[in-house]
């Protein structure tokens, strides 16, 4: 037991540390290309959503794409309408991590590190940036490896349950990615548990649509300090997230089945990722102004301006 808790804290740590390298690696690259694309995006939604995918792909977090864009909304710089799109966007480009891990590199491992080593050493800030985003991701690879052997081991509790019916495994994602707050781990867990044959993939999929609703509880704590424009864009995306993965949930078998030709566990997880939220977003993005609307008149109802 020692050693699958040795295992569990190792590999817990490794992935988030990898995971915050690979971000400030990518955010070195990106510099302020964020920032200056999306504020140019008002008017132009098609573009936010694309734009706001192509932020979370590089940022490797959805989290701090929609936080990134909550601040900017409460600073004036995003009206709601200029972010509900990119909030959609985000979401769909949160399968890339996922979709990146899932990439057959057991082989090339050593030689990546060792590249990794020497473009950190070299004196320009481009090649040093790639460098950590490449040691990053490597660093979080070997967590998920350390986390899926921990996850086999103390999961069978969490799985039978999951397994007795699909909306205990979506209570369980929305409690573990809450206290988490990366459901990437979430997406670590699950496919662990697919691989040790814990857990069917209709079970990981329950599972990941209840992840989508934990991860937005950082989102809806920054929205909850943030100005009135910032607050209804962290609305938004708590709403999205929370009616789509209720709205999927007896569809559970469907998005399954789209998955289930994938090459490997994490390549599923990736899968169900992806179509889960790219079908959310083509379901909510003609309904954005009506949502502005009502978010706008429940937010003046919730928190009346003062006189």
């Amino acid at each position: 037991m020692r050693e699958t808790g040795a295992w569990l804290i190792a590999g817990l740590g490794l992935l988030l540390l990898g995971l915050s390298v690979l971000r400030r690696g990518l955010q070195a690259l990106t510099g302020t290309w964020a920032a200056r694309r999306l504020e140019a995006l008002d008017g132009r939604p098609l573009s936010a959503l694309i734009a706001g995918g192509a932020v979370t792909a590089a940022l490797q977090s959805s989290s701090a794409a929609t936080i990134f864009l909550v601040g900017a909304a409460g600073a004036g710089l995003l009206r709601l309408e200029a972010a509900m799109p990119a909030v959609l966007g985000a979401n769909v480009g949160s399968a890339v991590t996922l979709g990146v891990f899932a990439l057959p590199l057991d082989r090339a491992w050593a030689p990546l590190l060792a590249l990794a080593g020497g473009l950190a050493l070299l004196p320009r800030r481009t090649p040093r940036a790639i460098g950590a985003a490449l040691a990053g991701l490597l660093g979080a690879l070997f967590g998920l490896r350390a986390l899926g052997r921990a996850a086999a081991a103390v999961g069978a509790p969490v799985t039978a349950a999951m397994a007795e019916h699909p909306l205990r495994a979506f209570v369980a994602g929305v409690v573990l990615t809450a206290i988490l707050q990366s459901s990437t781990v979430a997406g670590g867990l699950s496919a662990a548990w697919l691989a040790a044959g814990q857990a069917d993939l209709q079970a990981a999929t329950a599972f990941l649509l209840g992840a989508n609703v934990g991860t937005t509880l950082d989102t809806a704590a920054a929205g909850l300090l943030s100005p009135r424009e910032g607050r209804l864009v962290a609305a938004w995306h708590v709403a999205v997230n929370a009616v789509g993965a209720v709205l999927f949930l007896p569809a559970v078998d469907l998005l399954a089945r789209a998955a289930a030709t994938a090459p490997s566990p994490l390549a599923a997880v990736a899968a169900v990722q992806f179509w889960f939220n790219a079908l959310s977003a083509a379901a909510f993005f003609p309904l954005m102004n009506p949502a502005a609307r009502l978010l706008r008149a429940v937010d003046r109802r919730l928190f009346p301006p003062r006189a």
